[in-house]
Formats: structure tokens, C-alpha cells, sequence
């Protein structure tokens, strides 16, 4: 096993303890998805810092975070005219007045700047002192990582997720969650454990999770967010799915299984005057808003119950240079509406490690069919599996955070391909759940389409997916101990506090030419999807987890499984799997024996 060790024992080093944790930037295979526009990012990272904080009461905002007795300085405002340096990408830092945890995060692309922090200082506005320590850089190889942290059962649980990378068993001592201690944890080789404790808190909370792992010190942070997974729409321009502008609209997409929606105020796309009012009925009518980038003004929300997020940008990383403007607009959200959580999507592979913690959720395209644009190579071949792929790497650069991942969906004029088929979209909308996202975009939906037969499909995958929603929030992906039968597919295993949800989903398609399609040939522009016969999968049971019955989620709920189960050990086996052409995944429930 190989820990790099760079924290010293709190004993040695400093009054106060302090830990952290780094990782580098993952970015998709780039023989499998080109993007030509610069190298491949090999330097630099993403750090966690967590510190004890000197201080009592709430601090006086806005805090300033600087590093090396000043020479770096990262004003936590709007406007980056402040900062002294080049070196940092964005430095974050929140605090949590209850348990006195201060948490930094930030990315860099400089090794120099990463391997040289020697001292992490936070003041408030008025000057006081938070945290001053004397630390060094953060831990960059340590076996076990924090994956997922969330809330459940109305913030009065805390779910962590542990996940053991390294290749032999490994022992989590000194463990610390929110400030309280909690009991030592082993992990054997590839083992992923979900560990809930007492939790009395709000939303966007910042959670802090401390362990030791030999002499070396661990440390994660971050908020957290509203308790829904939501299945959300970017809806046409002008189709108006609200109550209060268009009854019909909204039930159409309501019965597609849609429960939050993109919402711009302007009356193109609210389609009434009194656009307040959708802010105020929204929970009344049982469904969420993701406001557009009209609250880059303040006092633009005067009803946020049914708010789930702030959407900063659509597709924000274009380069490096863009990382501090979206972290400029992420501050303002902070400052003019401190309690609702921040959004950004994103498109590329290559800078979202970048970006992947600015804001609270993450987001992320890549469609796969219809000729969408892409930001993979034109003669690069496209891959099915294309969308799963970004979004899981997007995941593996979020964690411990939250990702909303779009999927393609029905849009009359946004594809040159105009009719998508069913299995071009239930495919993507699958990739979102198999990926472990927390969420989920419709780019676009259009009341246009609902004769396509796609729609049907994709309403039907919808309804399989609605019975887990709660178990795909609050699991997640075990990245090790799975194993299926046929190449074409992917399953992924989900892991939540009392069930094992097992994704299948059928990649089994070809016919399909990206480069012929976009030069109007014609050939080429659909994928074509074949039944998928007798998949099998193995699973490698967690510690302690006793399979009861397995179950398959459906849209009359979840109904006994008519798939071949048995245990052996540890290791639980399925078989006789078939996924068919239109409605391309099957989703199964593996309960917790109590």
C-alpha cells in the first residue's frame, strides 16, 4: 500500500489539527475522445483543506483566504481585481459556526504552487483572524477517499461514502465527522462503505470528515444540498411548462416524468408578466426551479422555497482563464443569496478538473446521435457510451460534490438529426444514472416531439428510474467488485444505506457515423439498437451486507425481479438479464436483509 505521507501528526505541527486531501485532474481516454485544443492536464490539482477555526459565533463576511503569509490573497468577492497572483485557479473557503471547521478548497494548475503551500491564513471582513496554520501540501495518494456526502431524512442524517482505491485492506482511525469523533472504520482491498450518522443542520451546511490513515492526516469538506433528485428540463423557448402560463404544457411534461425546470423570467420563456407567481406556487404545485443567470443581480428571487439552485453558466469552460470568472459570478450568487446553492455547467474532459468545485453542483453535456455538436475531434469516431463517459469523469473530478448531468432529449430544431430514436435517448438518459450524477438535465424538451415514438420510451425509463430516486441520491458508485458477461453493456452498482441498486444498460448499438451525418450524406445518422441477450453480472457483496430479495424497479414500482439470483459468499450473481432495443437499461433493487 502506498501513502504519501506530506501532514504531520496535529501533535507536531500546530495547536489546532488539520487535514487534507488532493487529487489530480481525471480527464476521458483522449484516443477514445480527441479534444485538440491544448495538452492533456497533467499538472496541478484540486486540495481540501480542513481546520480547526479560532473563532465563536458567525464570522463577519466576507472572509479572505490567503496563503504563504500573503502572497497569494483570494478576497472571496466578486471580483478578482484583488488577487495577487496567477498561481491559483480559485480558492474557496466556508465555514461552519457550529463545530468551528474552516474548509479550503482550491485548484491550481502550477505542481510548484500546490507542493509549496507552507501556511493557510482566513480573515473576515473586519479583519479577525479564523484560522492561521502552518501546514504543508495535501495528501496526494491515500487509498481511501471520501466519494459522497449528503443529507437524508430532513437534515437530521448525515450519509458518507468511503471508498478503498488501494489494492490491500486499510484501517480509517482518528475519524471525525462535523467535529465529533466517531468509531474507527477498516476497509479491505476495493471496498466501498457507507457509514450514516446523527446530523441536526440546513441547507448548504458545510460537513467536514477528518480520519487518519497511519501517520498521514484526511480531510474533505463541502455543503449540502436540498434532498431531491431532481429530473429536470431546459424546456423550448416559449412552451412555457408552468402552471400559471400554460396548464396543458405542464402537465405534458409532468407526465413525462418532469419535476424541475430551467426557469428564466423573461416572457418569452415564462410566458406571463407575473413571473414572480411561478416562484411562489412552485412547491404548491409540486415541482422545483433551477432559475437562469437573470440572478446575476441581486434581489431577483423574492420567493426561494422552490428554488434548487443558481445557474451561473451553461458551458463556462472553455480554458483555464475562464476559471475565475465563473468563480466571480459563483461569489456574487453567495453575497446577494447566501442560502440557495450555485450551478455550472460544463463540455469538455480536458479543463473540468478545473472547474469541478467552484460551485456546489457540477454539470456537464456530451450527446452522442442526431449530429449534435461535440467537443471531441470531427473524424473522431463517436461512441454510444460517449455521454455515460464524460459524465462519470466529470463525477470522479466533483467528488466529494454533486453532479447534475445533462442527457440529450427531443428538441424539433436543436439536433440536424430531427427524430431521435427511442434508443438514442433512453441510452443517454440511463448514462446519467449509471454515471452516479445527483441529478438530471433535459436538453431540450419540446411538446413538438411527443409523437416521436422516443417519447414513449423515454417516459417508460423515466418511471423505471422514479421508484430509486431517493437510493441514487444518497448512494453511490462502487468503483471496484463488479463484473457482466457481455462487452456491449455496462452495470454499475449503486450503494445506498440500505439497498443495492443495480443499473444494466445496453450499449449495443452501431450503424451510426458522425462525420457522414454532419455533412448531410445522410447515412449514418442514427444508431441502431439490438436486443441484448442473457447478461450476466457478478457483484462483490459490501461488509456486513446481507441480500434479501431483489427487486426491479418499474413504473408500477418495485415488482419482483424475473432475473436469475444467487449468493455464494460474498458475492452475489445475475443473470439472464435481457435489455431491449427501445427502452435501453433495466434497473434492479438489491435489499438489505435487516
Amino acid at each position: 500500500m502506498k501513502i504519501f505521507i506530506s501532514l504531520l501528526l496535529s501533535s507536531v505541527c500546530c495547536a489546532a489539527p488539520w487535514y487534507s486531501s488532493y487529487r489530480k485532474d481525471h480527464y476521458t481516454d483522449p484516443k477514445l475522445y480527441p479534444e485538440l485544443f491544448g495538452p492533456n492536464p497533467t499538472t496541478g490539482g484540486r486540495a481540501h483543506y480542513v481546520l480547526q477555526g479560532k473563532f465563536s459565533g458567525q464570522p463577519a463576511f466576507p472572509l479572505t483566504v490567503s496563503f504563504n503569509k500573503g502572497k497569494t490573497v483570494v478576497p472571496q468577492i466578486p471580483d478578482y481585481s484583488g488577487w495577487n497572483s496567477t498561481d491559483l485557479d480559485w480558492a474557496r473557503v466556508e465555514v461552519n459556526d457550529k463545530t468551528g471547521k474552516v474548509w479550503v478548497s482550491l485548484h491550481s494548475t502550477k505542481d510548484d504552487f500546490m507542493s509549496g503551500i507552507a501556511q493557510i491564513t482566513v480573515t473576515d471582513s473586519k479583519q479577525a483572524v479564523i484560522c492561521d496554520e502552518s501546514v504543508t501540501a495535501a495528501n496526494s495518494e491515500i487509498p481511501v477517499e471520501v466519494t459522497w456526502v449528503t443529507s437524508q431524512k430532513n437534515f437530521t442524517e448525515l450519509v458518507v461514502h468511503l471508498q478503498n482505491s488501494g489494492k490491500s485492506s486499510v484501517s480509517v482511525s482518528n475519524l471525525v465527522v462535523n467535529g465529533e469523533k466517531q468509531s474507527d472504520v477498516s476497509l479491505s482491498a476495493g471496498e466501498h462503505t457507507v457509514l450514516v450518522y446523527p446530523l441536526h443542520t440546513a441547507l448548504l451546511s458545510v460537513w467536514t470528515v477528518e480520519y487518519s490513515i497511519g501517520s498521514g492526516n484526511v480531510g474533505f469538506g463541502g455543503t449540502l444540498l436540498r434532498e431531491v433528485f431532481p429530473f429536470e428540463d431546459w424546456p423550448k423557448g416559449g412552451q412555457c411548462p408552468f402552471p400559471e402560463s400554460n396548464q396543458s404544457n405542464f402537465e405534458l411534461f409532468k407526465d413525462l416524468g418532469v419535476d424541475t425546470h430551467f426557469f428564466n423570467k423573461n416572457k418569452e420563456n415564462s410566458c406571463t408578466d407575473d413571473w414572480q407567481s411561478i416562484l411562489k406556487n412552485a412547491r404548491a404545485n409540486n415541482y422545483w426551479l433551477l432559475p437562469s443567470e437573470f440572478t446575476e443581480k441581486p434581489d431577483e428571487l423574492p420567493f426561494q422555497d422552490g428554488v434548487l439552485g443558481l445557474f451561473i453558466s451553461d458551458e463556462g469552460d472553455d480554458n483555464y482563464g475562464k476559471c475565475r470568472d465563473e468563480f466571480s459570478r459563483h461569489m456574487q450568487r453567495r453575497r446577494d443569496y447566501p442560502g440557495l446553492p450555485t450551478y455550472q455547467g460544463g463540455k469538455t474532459s480536458k479543463f473540468n478538473g478545473a472547474f469541478a468545485g467552484i460551485t456546489d453542483i457540477q454539470g456537464m453535456d456530451f450527446y452522442t446521435a442526431g449530429c449534435a455538436p461535440h467537443v471531441t475531434s470531427g473524424i473522431s469516431k463517436m461512441r454510444i457510451q460517449g455521454a455515460h463517459d464524460y459524465l462519470l469523469n466529470t463525477r470522479n473530478n466533483m467528488k466529494p460534490g454533486a453532479v447534475w448531468g445533462y442527457s440529450q432529449f427531443l428538441c424539433s430544431d436543436c439536433w440536424d438529426v430531427k427524430a431521435l430514436s427511442p434508443g438514442e435517448t433512453t441510452a443517454q438518459i440511463a448514462s446519467v444514472f449509471a454515471a452516479s450524477n445527483k441529478g438530471m438535465m433535459l436538453f431540450q424538451t419540446d411538446y413538438r416531439s411527443v409523437s416521436n415514438p422516443a417519447w414513449a420510451s423515454s417516459k417508460a425509463m423515466f418511471a423505471s428510474f422514479k421508484p430509486v430516486k431517493e437510493l441514487l441520491r444518497v448512494g453511490d458508485k462502487m468503483q471496484a467488485g463488479v463484473t457482466w458477461s457481455a462487452s456491449p453493456a455496462q452495470v454499475t452498482v449503486i450503494q445506498a444505506p440500505t439497498a443495492l441498486v443495480v443499473i444494466a444498460v445496453s450499449w449495443n448499438a452501431d450503424g451510426y457515423n458522425d462525420l457522414t451525418c454532419a455533412i448531410g450524406f445522410g447515412a449514418g445518422a442514427h444508431w441502431h439498437f439490438s436486443e441484448l441477450k442473457g447478461l450476466s453480472a457478478t457483484i462483490q457483496l459490501p461488509a456486513g451486507f446481507v441480500p434479501g430479495n431483489v427487486q426491479e424497479s418499474t413504473g408500477s414500482g418495485l415488482v419482483p425481479a424475473k432475473i436469475s439470483a444467487s449468493t455464494s459468499g460474498s458475492t452475489l450473481s445475475l443473470a439472464e438479464i435481457d435489455i431491449g432495443k427501445d427502452i435501453t437499461a433495466r434497473v434492479f433493487v438489491v435489499n438489505r436483509k435487516v
